[in-house]
């Protein structure tokens, strides 16, 4: 009877060990399933974040461009009128409604440009 309840109380640990290894393992499984899944859910937010963000750059990037554009077109007529005023030759009309007309210059002290007398 000594032996037997021995063997039979280290059996029963055994089984319980097993038991706990088990349901260690089943958690284990769980929670690296739910890891991978909030992995895979981080990785695609960021890339549609990622996305938008350097969708934003690029748009703001295009105004940008475009309205360096707009000033460089409207401020190079002014340059070659004020060139051809410091040659000492007559200066062309400006053009209705263009604004380089009236373009501020660093030349003119950020002034007017000034205009032909009529």
């Amino acid at each position: 009877p000594g032996a037997e309840g021995k063997a039979y109380t280290a059996e029963m640990s055994l089984r319980r060990a097993q038991e706990a290894a088990d349901a260690a393992r089943d958690d284990f499984m769980t929670v690296g399933q739910r890891v991978l899944r909030e992995v895979d859910r981080f990785k695609r937010e960021k890339a549609d974040e990622m996305r938008r963000t350097v969708t934003e750059y690029i748009e703001l990037q295009i105004e940008h461009n475009r309205k360096m554009e707009e000033i460089w077109t409207n401020l190079i007529p002014a340059l070659e009128r004020l060139g051809t005023e410091e040659e000492g030759m007559p200066l062309p009309a400006p053009a209705a409604g263009n604004p380089a007309a009236t373009a501020p210059t660093a030349a003119a002290g950020g002034g007017q440009i000034p205009q032909p007398q009529q």
